[in-house]
């Protein structure tokens, strides 16, 4: 179900997928959104939702309950915490541009790709809690002025590491990444992602 760009007026407004148990998809980016989504009555078949574009500021812990959710977009809302993620098929998480200052332990082993650019996470330690075979990660316009790859279990399976537009100053890679050193005693560049 396609709902972008439609501005809803209240929470009530989504009774036009309320009553839609089968529902796979629900795209509501940039609809003025103020607040999640009831998503109970789809919660065992939708694989993507798309909220980019909202003013929603907080995420419902009964989004754990979307087992089957494999894409969740909350790019450019005002979102300072969100709860605890253990969403066991999620491939595609995008927070951009949220308010984001701390990063909780993900649980999220199918996870492919993690957008948190633009937020202003100071540092990604959490980040070695992700298990699985993360290939795209973007930290582009972050407040990041090091990090610590080497604690990072999928670094290799990762393809993709965006660090523009930040304050890195050192990258600890482990040795059998080498290159040539950036920093620190132990800190190397790794051409293949810059």
């Amino acid at each position: 179900l396609i709902l972008n760009e439609n501005c809803f007026s209240s929470s009530s407004d989504d009774k036009y997928f309320r009553n839609l148990p089968s529902l796979k998809y629900l795209r509501l980016a940039s609809c003025c959104l103020h607040t999640f989504p009831d998503t109970s009555n789809f919660s065992l078949t939708v694989l993507e939702l798309d909220l980019n574009f909202n003013n929603i500021s907080t995420v419902p812990s009964s989004i754990l309950q979307c087992n089957s959710l494999k894409i969740l977009k909350l790019e450019s809302n005002p979102i300072t915490v969100i709860p605890k993620l253990d969403l066991e098929n999620l491939e595609t998480l995008n927070l951009r541009n949220t308010h984001l200052e701390s990063l909780q332990c993900f649980e999220l082993s199918s996870l492919k790709s993690l957008d948190l650019s633009g937020t202003f996470i100071p540092d990604f330690k959490n980040l070695t809690y992700l298990t699985g075979h993360l290939e795209k990660l973007s930290l582009s316009k972050t407040l990041v002025t090091s990090l610590n790859l080497s604690t990072w279990s999928f670094l290799g399976f990762l393809t993709s590491l965006e660090l523009s537009d930040t304050y890195v100053k050192c990258l600890e890679l482990p040795v059998s990444y080498l290159s040539s050193p950036i920093c620190g005693r132990n800190a190397y560049f790794l051409e293949s992602f810059l």
